[in-house]
């Protein structure tokens, strides 16, 4: 499954559980994970989304490391499968 769709699921369930979704874009920092994640509750979630075969670069690892090193919830998702469960069982 391609990346983008895997991203498209994504964005449509968090926005099924009333959750915001940004695409997360820094000029002149590579590596910051696709996606924010924001629930009514003020829970935020860094989410970095992979095909299943994708390839994390070194960037990419080093600013998931950044963020969690910082308390900060970020992940990677690798397919539809990761993204339902990233939400079983997560309160808002």
């Amino acid at each position: 499954m391609r990346e983008a769709a895997i991203e498209a699921y994504l964005t449509s369930k968090v926005q099924a559980l009333g959750w915001l979704s940004y695409k997360f874009v820094s000029p002149g920092t590579r590596g910051v994970p696709d996606r924010i994640l924001i629930s009514p509750t003020g829970r935020v979630m860094f989410i970095e989304v992979k095909r299943e075969d994708g390839i994390v670069s070194p960037s990419q690892h080093y600013q998931l490391s950044r963020l969690i090193g910082h308390g900060c919830d970020a992940r990677i998702v690798w397919s539809r499968a990761d993204v339902d469960a990233l939400f079983a069982g997560v309160p808002t």
